[in-house]
């Protein structure tokens, strides 16, 4: 990522808005878009695959925000990490 422009950091520091001031993702500095705003961090699902007991142990659902173990959504391989 880095050899593109993007911080070494990107997306892989937890959950943040990794964008917000980021002129490569049309986020300049004061930009107002949403997908500026938006917290994301990549997720290795090896690591960290859905687990319903510790979601509900951390209060979560199936499919909440709550914890990582929740989350169901789709997952696409990358070989950019």
């Amino acid at each position: 990522i880095a050899s593109v422009g993007f911080p070494s950091s990107y997306g892989i520091e937890g959950c943040q808005s990794y964008d917000a001031g980021l002129a490569m993702s049309g986020c300049e500095a004061g930009s107002e878009e949403a997908h500026c705003k938006n917290q994301w961090c990549y997720v290795d699902t090896e690591l960290c695959p859905y687990d319903e007991t510790k979601c509900k142990e951390a209060g979560g659902d199936e499919g909440s925000t709550v914890s990582p173990f929740c989350r169901t959504r789709s997952s696409s391989p990358t070989a950019v990490i």
